[in-house]
């Protein structure tokens, strides 16, 4: 898969597969949302959609249930985040032999599983080749 991004006079358009995220550049230089915001928004979608995945597949409703995700950040940290703490709680009526199977699913979401096996980041900076047509004016 290979994502795009493009550069506009006051945004930056990432395109992946079907789907765009438009952050907003403010003077200087912080994208609106934050591009934090939007990494924190994935980690909560992609184990959302584990737990909603599991219980649909048990015909378990899912309104009831609350599903938070704490960010904690040391002051003192050179990490953006120290700490992701995911607090689910599920309504009295969940059945007791499915709660560790939640746990689990989440742990399935594939932004969770970049954390626990870091992809090697490889950054290749090049200049843009003139075009045939450039080089004959």
């Amino acid at each position: 898969m290979i994502g795009r991004v493009k550069f506009y006079s006051d945004n930056i358009l990432a395109q992946i597969g079907n789907y765009e995220v438009n952050c907003r550049t403010v003077d200087s230089g912080r994208l609106l949302p934050l591009a934090y915001d939007v990494f924190y928004a994935s980690v909560m979608l992609c184990s959302g959609a584990h737990v909603e995945a599991f219980c649909k597949a048990r015909k378990i409703p899912t309104a009831n249930i609350h599903f938070e995700v704490h960010f904690d950040v040391d002051t003192d940290s050179t990490k953006p985040v120290d700490v992701i703490k995911f607090h689910v709680e599920l309504p009295p009526d969940f059945p007791e032999k499915y709660i560790e199977a939640v746990r689990r699913s989440m742990e399935l979401c594939k932004v969770i599983e970049t954390f626990q096996d870091q992809p090697e980041l490889i950054f290749d900076v090049q200049k843009q080749k003139q075009k045939a047509s450039e080089l004959e004016s």
